[in-house]
């Protein structure tokens, strides 16, 4: 194996394991479970997720139900996963769930103008779907 295919391999896994990918693993709840805890971090995902029964558990446990691991294992694992922020994804979700401006711009690390001027923009991205839909 080259350093070419390594990197090239690197940059295929790298575009299939986005955010999408993750939502569709582990459900917009895992995903966001594992935004707040990791984002913007690089995990390494284990070929074999292990437990406390197997001697040394494996460290994406740390963070994430087993459960989740062994999915995100089966699909990707041996790799190493740079986690993204997921901040409009976030943003949105926290919204659709009724919390205030303030309480989002916390939750996210963004100041409450850049929350607003978020869901603005992702309002005008629906609506402009929406049209061309029509």
């Amino acid at each position: 194996m080259t350093v070419h295919s390594v990197l090239q391999d690197e940059d295929d896994f790298r575009q299939n394991l986005g955010l999408d990918s993750i939502r569709a693993l582990l459900g917009d709840e895992g995903a966001i479970r594992l935004l707040e805890k990791i984002g913007g971090t690089r995990v390494f995902i284990p070929v074999r997720v292990k437990t406390q029964d197997d001697g040394k558990p494996s460290k994406i446990l740390q963070f994430m139900s087993y459960e989740s691991a062994v999915k995100l294992s089966r699909e990707f694992g041996g790799l190493a996963y740079d986690v993204p922020v997921g901040r409009k994804f976030r943003i949105s979700h926290y919204r659709a769930q009724g919390l205030a401006l303030n309480d989002i711009a916390q939750k996210v690390g963004a100041s409450r103008r850049a929350v607003a001027r978020a869901l603005k923009k992702l309002r005008s991205e629906a609506q402009c779907s929406m049209k061309k839909a029509a």
